[in-house]
């Protein structure tokens, strides 16, 4: 069990897990966006975007190779770290952790009666994108991007302690991703309580984030948003 722990939280069986998702999304994007005047994507997604529209209409290949191109270079780079041939069992074990992990928050959150969902008004097919859309790239954004930068800021720029800096990128993080989701066409109304349930949703995703790794996650993110939308 040590080996599968070491295994599953490091980047590189992460990026080979998520890959299939990525994947996934794009081509149900794809075909949900298909002549389509407005686009149905994650917002996390549409913010990471935005960094490619000055390639103006070649946007969306440029994004697409940049992304294709960054998790194919990040896989190569821990390569090396893990010369024997890839572990299947190890991916298997992670995305039943996924699923453990994202009931542990079901369990948590339904009894503080404030289940977390994307809106109702798509259909279950648009419902099943936008959740592997919220676990790929809001975990991308909020947990491996925004963590990371923050815990550089605090830890290396100000020489905070480990602890304080990882406790400081868990808060501020978590306070992003839950203000994040009143933002845009399909931002949920504002309230406290939504807030600060979504702010607790984003410590636990932090913290598993830092403990399991992107992959584990990123697949607790999505299970638990396709399991609240079927309900």
């Amino acid at each position: 069990m040590t080996e599968y722990f070491r295994l599953s939280r490091s980047h590189y069986y992460s990026l080979i897990i998520i890959s299939p998702l990525v994947a996934i999304y794009s081509v149900m994007g794809y075909l949900i966006n298909w002549n389509t005047a407005y686009k149905l994507r994650n917002g996390a997604d549409v913010l990471i975007r935005v960094f490619f529209q000055f390639f103006g209409k070649y946007a969306e290949t440029f994004y697409i190779l940049s992304l294709n191109l960054v998790i194919i270079s990040i896989i190569l780079y821990y390569k090396r770290e893990f010369s024997n041939s890839i572990k299947l069992p190890v991916l298997s074990i992670m995305i039943l952790e996924g699923m453990f992990w994202a009931f542990c928050l079901f369990v948590i959150l339904i009894f503080g009666n404030q289940l977390l969902s994307v809106p109702t008004s798509f259909s279950t097919f648009e419902q099943f994108y936008l959740s592997i859309g919220a676990g790929v790239y809001e975990e991308i954004v909020f947990r491996f991007l925004l963590i990371s930068i923050l815990i550089f800021i605090s830890h290396k720029l100000f020489g905070s302690g480990k602890v304080y800096s990882l406790s400081i990128s868990i808060v501020f993080s978590s306070i992003f991703f839950s203000i994040f989701h009143y933002i845009g066409v399909y931002g949920d109304v504002f309230s406290w309580q939504s807030f600060l349930y979504r702010f607790s949703a984003g410590c636990y995703l932090s913290i598993l984030y830092l403990t399991r790794g992107l992959g584990v996650a990123v697949y607790s993110h999505v299970y638990y948003d396709i399991l609240i939308s079927s309900l």
